[in-house]
């Protein structure tokens, strides 16, 4: 079986919305090939904002994503559920998506505590959300 075809069947599969196979046929081709099947089975599968699509990006490596304008909202909606799932499931990118979180929190709901705790989960010492006006 050569490379080329793991590739179109893996495209083949991704297009009928096959992820296991996908999934399996990525994870023997690269790790690039492999994280973006799995950010589209995501993205394609769960709900924006769910826990599932959550921890599924960050698997994917693409954690920063879900605080894009068009999902941070529903992220933020389900921030505790979403929490939760990151820390159960330690990722190497989790803790600047705690830290966008934590921004999240502050900026758009005014939820400091909430905030300060995403920081303190990050390893980070509370402070103002990053970029914002007024920092020194």
């Amino acid at each position: 079986c050569s490379m080329a075809d793991r590739e179109g069947a893996c495209r083949s599969a991704m297009e009928h919305g096959l992820w296991a196979p996908a999934l399996l046929l990525s994870s023997y081709m690269n790790l690039e090939t492999y994280t973006q099947v799995m950010g589209q089975f995501a993205r394609q599968t769960f709900a924006v904002g769910s826990p599932l699509r959550t921890i599924y990006m960050l698997f994917a490596g693409q954690g920063p994503s879900l605080f894009n304008p068009s999902e941070v909202e529903a992220v933020v909606d389900g921030w505790q559920q979403n929490l939760s799932v990151i820390v159960a499931n330690r990722t190497p990118s989790d803790n600047a998506v705690l830290e966008l979180l934590g921004d999240a929190l502050w900026q758009l709901r005014g939820q400091v505590a909430a905030a300060h705790l995403c920081y303190l989960l990050a390893g980070l010492l509370p402070e103002s959300p990053s970029g914002a006006a007024g920092d020194a």
